[in-house]
């Protein structure tokens, strides 16, 4: 019965320090990502930069690479398809 419980207590160490390690890092980065966003300064931060990167596109002759504009043209025209059988 003694051989059990230290074998048991051992395997536990083993996967709280695998789990610390691992998940927990990863789960203690997205918490923080998450909890940056309550506050209004950080949401005002992010809209001010979407806000600029809209800015710097605008200045830009073009916007899209072909690649791009084609894939959202497709798109955009299916969605126009769609929607119009709808009706």
């Amino acid at each position: 019965m003694k051989i059990f419980v230290v074998k048991t207590f051992i395997v536990a160490v083993a996967f709280y320090i695998v789990f610390e390690l691992t998940i927990s890092s990863k789960i203690k980065v997205a918490q923080d990502s998450i909890l940056r966003f309550q506050e209004k300064s950080e949401r005002i931060k992010v809209k001010e930069k979407i806000f600029s990167e809209i800015s710097k596109a605008n200045d830009k002759d073009k916007i899209l690479s072909e690649k791009d504009r084609k894939i959202l043209s497709e798109f955009i025209k299916k969605l126009q398809i769609e929607l119009s059988q709808q009706n």
